[in-house]
């Protein structure tokens, strides 16, 4: 891209990827090409996703548009809940009570990982599967296993790759890591449903659940695989936040001098506003570490 930029300057240009062949075009164009409805996303994603739809058998991924909504929406009102975030901080100290005692050395990529797994899965899926330990380990082995995986197939020549895949060991293993997120999930699903056919059963309204399974149902206009779902939004909201908190970490690392001016930003803007949306214009230092 840098390359391709340097060349080419504000001018459109092709780049041939691992994938297949992208025209890159100059960001002037994007306010305009934003609003065309011929540069759908979906379509290129699901090619983009083929090694994924491959090893997974992710076929929901090319079921079209019709859970979109949710998406922008409902990921927008849990901004605005930001303090289910702490329950999952403090089911974590709960579990780990030895060690936060004192320094100790971590696996940055196995604890974080850890930890973005029980984070995500208290604002999207709810408070019992957040305290869930079975659920935390393998959705968190899981996200840090696809990605990689998926890389390796996309390395075969994408005529060989619907036949490679079901011959390297990798892949075996991401489908037994997937298969246990299923065996997981769906115990939690069972229990979910039973409480509200009981509530119908007795006459009463049925619970209500402000999180992302229940979001599908309220949204999705066609059927669709429950668990297929929750697993694709755990995987891409671990995979990356992962990555970036990782990348941070090391960085600060390598600049201990930010640590205290972070911190003093921190308690200056919670201590006024609290963990709500509206603190996060005003984590300047933050923001601009984090870019």
């Amino acid at each position: 891209m840098i390359k391709g930029k340097a060349a080419f300057g504000d001018n459109p240009f092709r780049m041939h990827t691992e994938w297949a062949e992208f025209v890159v075009l100059p960001s002037a164009f994007i306010q305009e090409l934003r609003r065309d409805p011929r540069l759908v996303f979906d379509e290129p994603a699901v090619d983009a996703l083929g090694e994924f739809i491959l090893i997974q058998n992710w076929t929901h991924l090319r079921g079209g548009n019709a859970c979109s909504p949710s998406r922008s929406h409902q990921l927008n009102r849990s901004v605005t809940a930001l303090a289910l975030v702490r329950s999952a901080g403090e089911a974590k100290r709960s579990t780990d009570t030895n060690t936060w005692q004192d320094w100790h050395q971590i696996t940055p990529r196995e604890d974080i990982t850890r930890i973005i797994s029980r984070l995500s899965s208290r604002v999207f899926m709810g408070e019992e599967l957040c305290r869930n330990e079975e659920w935390v380990r393998v959705s968190g082995d899981y996200s840090a296993s696809a990605f990689p995986v998926a890389r390796s197939v996309g390395q075969w020549p994408r005529r060989a790759r619907p036949i490679v895949h079901w011959f390297l060991p990798s892949c075996w293993s991401v489908r037994c890591l997937l298969a246990e997120c299923r065996r997981t999930w769906k115990p939690h699903l069972e229990r979910r449903n039973g409480r509200k056919a009981t509530a119908l059963a007795r006459g009463e309204t049925e619970p209500l659940f402000d999180d992302s399974i229940e979001w599908y149902e309220k949204q999705c206009t066609t059927e669709y695989d429950t668990a297929s779902k929750q697993i694709t939004l755990s995987l891409v909201a671990i995979h990356i936040t992962s990555y970036l908190l990782q990348q941070i970490m090391l960085d600060l690392a390598s600049h201990p001098e930010l640590s205290q001016p972070l911190r003093e930003e921190l308690v200056r803007v919670l201590s006024a506003e609290g963990l709500e949306k509206t603190a996060f214009h005003n984590l300047k230092l933050m923001d601009s570490v984090i870019k």
